[in-house]
């Protein structure tokens, strides 16, 4: 995907974290989505789209146990 590489070329991307976080929610890899859109909002804090789409993410139990297991490394 172009933002991959968008990404590799320049981490700070904030469009492009974006655009990750939504091909992988549009991909039902909503734990995932959730990680792309933290980092976007680390680069733009202030982002109402972005905390949507990232709460948009967070909507089962089963997609928070995901997320949280990823984010601990289970």
């Amino acid at each position: 995907m172009a933002y991959e590489k968008t990404i590799e070329i320049q981490p700070d991307s904030y469009g492009a974290w974006t655009n990750k976080g939504l091909t992988l929610s549009r991909l039902g890899k909503h734990a995932e989505a959730v990680v792309a859109y933290e980092k976007a909002l680390q680069i733009q804090p202030d982002s109402y789209e972005t905390m949507t789409n990232k709460g948009g993410n967070c909507f089962t139990w089963e997609d928070m146990k995901r997320l949280l297991r990823h984010l601990i490394g289970l």
